[in-house]
C-alpha cells in the first residue's frame, strides 16, 4: 500500500512539474495563455497516430487527422448536384479522424445542419486499412465488413494517399475532398 500511494504521490509530482516547465517555457518564449487561440480540431489519442504497428500494411498511414484543404464535384457538369458553392466552402472545416478505434468525420457544418450533410456521418468502428486499385489507393473495412465511403468510381479509390501529408476522399454525392495531414 505505501509503494502505489508513492507511486501515485510521484506521478502527481512529475505532472506538475511538467506543466509548471510548459508554463516557464511559454513564458520565456514571450507566450501568453490568452494569445493562444482556441483550436477546433479534434484531439488525438494515441490510438490516432500515423506510426505503423508491426506486420501493418504501408496503407496504415492512413491513421491521422486530416483537415479538409479544398472541396470540388468530382465532375462539375453532372446533371444533379448536391452541394452549391456555399456547401462546398463549408466542407472546408470538416476533419476526418482516421485511428484504429475508428473513423469519422467531424465539424461544424455536420454539426449545424445535419441533414444537409448526412453523408458524413457515418462512422466505421476498427477500420482496416487495405490497398486498393492505384497506387496509393487505400480502403477502409469497418468492424460490421462494410466499407468506408462509398464503393470506387470509375477505377478511381474512395481515398488515396499521396505522399505522407496528402488525402485525396472522393465521396458520397459527387464531392471530392483534398485533405492535409493535421496529426
Amino acid at each position: 500500500m505505501i509503494y502505489r500511494t508513492a507511486a501515485v504521490v510521484a506521478g502527481a509530482l512529475l505532472i506538475a512539474a511538467c506543466a509548471d516547465n510548459t508554463t516557464a517555457d511559454n513564458a520565456a518564449a514571450g507566450d501568453s495563455a490568452s494569445a493562444a487561440p482556441a483550436s477546433t480540431a479534434p484531439v488525438a489519442t494515441p490510438a490516432d497516430t500515423a506510426t505503423l504497428a508491426a506486420g501493418e500494411p504501408v496503407q496504415a498511414a492512413i491513421y491521422g487527422q486530416w483537415q479538409v484543404a479544398q472541396a470540388r464535384l468530382t465532375d462539375p457538369s453532372a446533371r444533379v448536384q448536391a452541394y452549391g458553392d456555399a456547401q462546398l466552402a463549408a466542407l472546408k472545416g470538416l476533419w476526418l479522424n482516421i485511428g484504429r478505434n475508428s473513423a469519422k468525420w467531424s465539424g461544424s457544418a455536420i454539426a449545424g445542419d445535419p441533414a444537409a450533410y448526412s453523408s458524413f456521418i457515418s462512422a466505421c468502428a476498427n477500420p482496416a486499412p487495405r490497398e486498393s486499385g492505384s497506387a496509393g489507393g487505400v480502403e477502409l473495412t469497418c468492424a460490421d465488413g462494410q466499407r468506408f465511403g462509398p464503393p470506387d468510381a470509375d477505377g478511381e479509390p474512395t481515398l488515396q494517399l499521396e505522399g505522407d501529408d496528402n488525402l485525396t476522399v472522393r465521396w458520397f454525392d459527387g464531392v471530392t475532398l483534398e485533405l492535409r495531414r493535421a496529426s
